[in-house]
């Protein structure tokens, strides 16, 4: 009963989620041709001489197709779109049920606060990891066949191992900004507190990564370009950064279940 609960409130969302991500990336797919021919007027506009993105443009210019699908679905749509879905998931899991008066009766089972708490975690963060990796995995038909010949040409292609680990990497990432929303979520009484909350502590987050002096406090640095390159480079996730993802997605799930255990509804 409880399993069933936390799947009919979650699959909803993750499923907008996947699909949103899965828009973006047809349209950035269909795109990369022109991206490839008009890269030089592109990386001469006025917005590109901010150091940071400066960066980014030019890695996503000249590392080929895998560079290219790096940089438009696991940074800019999974940090962006998934930010997003993270709090449209998570803000909902206490929160709602308190506004809706509907806590009492989620409390009555037979089961402890932790399992409540947990099982809806637990469900939602498989149902976004599964979500990211399948939108990923699907990179490699659509490529092949919507820009076959372009790739062809250029002797390019995605593997299948960057396309999976860097969207591995990024689900867990998006884990973390859900384990956050829900922590926010078990301190609130209304949702909208909790949206306001998590996406202004987002959105500040991804403003930070963009300041050069400042960027190393962004906790956007964890799936940014840089790292995404990294997996591609060396086939394996890397283990430092989702140690910490894993070791703040943990801390905040404990705070969030001691807050629940101690909370008086």
């Amino acid at each position: 009963m409880i399993w069933a609960k936390a799947w009919r409130d979650a699959w909803g969302k993750v499923a907008g989620l996947a699909l949103l991500l899965e828009l973006n990336l047809v349209v950035s797919i269909l795109f990369y041709p022109d991206f490839i021919a008009s890269f030089g007027a592109i990386a001469k506009l006025g917005i590109v001489q901010i150091p940071v993105l400066k960066n980014l443009v030019e890695l996503t210019g000249t590392t080929g197709f895998d560079g290219y699908f790096l940089m438009q679905h696991c940074f800019k749509a999974i940090n962006v779109m998934g930010s997003v879905g993270a709090v449209l998931l998570g803000m909902g899991v206490v929160a709602g049920e308190v506004e809706n008066r509907t806590i009492e009766l989620a409390l009555s089972r037979p089961v402890s606060r932790s399992a409540v708490l947990l099982s809806r975690f637990a469900v939602s963060a498989v149902l976004l990891v599964l979500g990211v990796l399948l939108v990923s995995w699907s990179a490699l038909p659509l490529s092949e066949h919507l820009i076959g010949d372009t790739l062809a040409e250029r002797g390019e292609s995605l593997p299948m191992a960057t396309a999976m680990l860097s969207g591995l990497h990024g689900s867990l990432f998006l884990v973390m900004l859900f384990a956050a929303t829900v922590c926010v979520s078990v301190f609130a009484d209304t949702q909208a507190k909790v949206a306001f909350t998590a996406a202004g502590l987002f959105v500040s987050m991804f403003l930070v990564y963009f300041v050069q002096d400042i960027h190393d406090w962004s906790i956007y640095k964890w799936n940014d370009l840089i790292v995404v390159l990294e997996i591609r480079d060396t086939g394996s996730l890397p283990w430092t950064t989702v140690g910490w993802i894993v070791a703040v997605t943990s801390s905040l799930l404990l705070i969030s279940l001691r807050r629940f255990h101690t909370r008086d509804f």
